[in-house]
């Protein structure tokens, strides 16, 4: 008897014993020290991990946009280094050959920053993008320059900014075929006055001048020599309104350099080749 009461004692023991085990496991998750701290641990190594790519990327970031500024300010002083070589070297055919090193560093440079804006579409501003566009118009790639000029546009609202884009819209429309549209963004340009009523009238008058006056070397550049002329003499038209003084005589300079271009019948100097229109 005293072996059986042993033995069954040990069995229920070992049953008390089972079943505290099942119990343990029916526990909730939560409950258990271990689980808890395991999971922690495991929301805390992804936490890291996002905050470590989170900085990766905006390190990315501020890299290139550092590397965007450069590219763009070497890009603008290209021209200025073009025309001085120019001028240099006017009646020396060897020493004007030396253009084609800048104008392949400026290819160079001008799809570079093209190759940033397209890795960073989101964090490129609007004075960027047009920037960009300028400089793949006067590189002849114009794959790309009607998404950097409507992306520009969009995300501007400062009228001398959205004038200039709008403006050089013109000219690489005009000179890809698209006369119709070319001519619109033109007027486009001329028209956007209604949505700043706090600008001066001068402000207004002395950009519209400029306006059709870079119309008239982009209608020169296409060889509409009579659409040309008209729009230059609307530019006098518009200088003529506006109040003597140093700015206007420097705009009425321009506009009279333009006509005098335009008269030529076709742009023999190179330096008065038509450009992009300037800001």
């Amino acid at each position: 008897m005293d072996d059986l009461q042993t033995k069954i004692d040990m069995m229920n023991r070992e049953i008390d014993a089972l079943q505290v085990t099942v119990m343990a496991a029916r526990k909730p998750w939560y409950k258990s020290p271990s689980v808890v701290i395991s999971t922690l641990a495991l929301l805390f190594s992804f936490g890291t991990t996002a905050v470590s790519f989170h900085r990766a990327v905006q390190d990315d970031v501020r890299s290139a946009r550092t590397e965007l500024r450069g590219i763009l300010q070497r890009l603008t002083s290209l021209p200025r280094d073009n025309f001085e070589l120019i001028r240099k070297y006017k009646d020396d055919v060897e020493g004007q050959s030396l253009g084609g090193y800048l104008n392949q560093e400026h290819s160079l440079l001008a799809r570079q920053a093209s190759e940033i804006v397209d890795r960073f579409p989101d964090k490129i501003t609007s004075s960027e993008y047009f920037s960009v566009a300028v400089a793949l118009m006067a590189s002849a790639d114009v794959e790309k320059v009607p998404i950097y000029l409507e992306r520009a546009l969009a995300q501007t609202s400062d009228p001398n900014v959205k004038v200039a884009i709008l403006r050089n819209f013109g000219f690489y429309l005009l000179n890809t075929g698209q006369a119709s549209e070319g001519r619109r963004r033109y007027e486009q340009a001329l028209s956007i006055w209604g949505q700043y009523p706090n600008v001066t009238s001068y402000f207004k008058e002395s950009t519209d001048a400029l306006t059709e006056m870079y119309w008239a070397q982009t209608e020169f550049g296409v060889n509409n020599l009579e659409a040309a002329r008209e729009h230059v003499r609307k530019a006098f038209q518009r200088v003529n309104s506006l109040p003597p003084g140093p700015m206007t005589s420097q705009l009425q300079g321009q506009v009279i350099h333009t006509q005098k271009i335009v008269e030529q019948g076709a742009p023999t100097d190179p330096l008065a080749a038509p450009r992009p229109p300037g800001g």
